[in-house]
């Protein structure tokens, strides 16, 4: 896998994604998704798949940040009402579209990928790959940087 931010990059890392994203943490367990938002324990051990996924939200965002000019990152404080984030704090805005506050996790938006193909895999048969969506993130990307 390529990894460079222009579509040849964005496109491998596309195709790589929906064979591995979902093996990479344990999404159905709150404790590893509730240590990827909160960020107050290191990724080792049995969530260490979580530094590929939000590296990942750093790739996507960047890609955003090179092929529109106007998104730009701005670090967004969050939680919910129970004191629990739900958010990273990373987030891209300046989305031309969208309502003047509007703005985009890329960390959370690839943890809900990879949550999305693992849901695909336990619902349908595994052996099959008609449900699998090998250029998603390109899609995202081509959606997000023409907001």
């Amino acid at each position: 896998m390529s990894a460079s931010l222009d579509d040849a990059g964005i496109a491998s890392v596309s195709a790589w994604l929906p064979d591995n994203g979902y093996a990479l943490a344990n999404f159905r367990d709150k404790a590893v998704v509730d240590t990827f938002y909160e960020m107050r324990t290191r990724w080792t051990e049995a969530v260490r798949g979580l530094n590929v996924i939000f590296d990942l939200g750093v790739f996507l965002g960047e890609s955003l940040d090179r092929k529109q000019p106007r998104l730009h990152w701005k670090y967004i404080l969050g939680s919910s009402d129970h004191g629990e984030s739900r958010l990273t704090g990373y987030g891209i805005e300046g989305f031309r579209r969208k309502p003047k506050g509007y703005w985009l996790d890329p960390p959370q938006r690839i943890l809900g990928l990879c949550w999305s193909d693992l849901n695909k895999l336990c619902w349908y048969c595994p052996r099959t790959r008609e449900i699998r969506n090998y250029d998603v993130l390109v899609g995202v990307v081509r959606d997000f940087s023409t907001r």
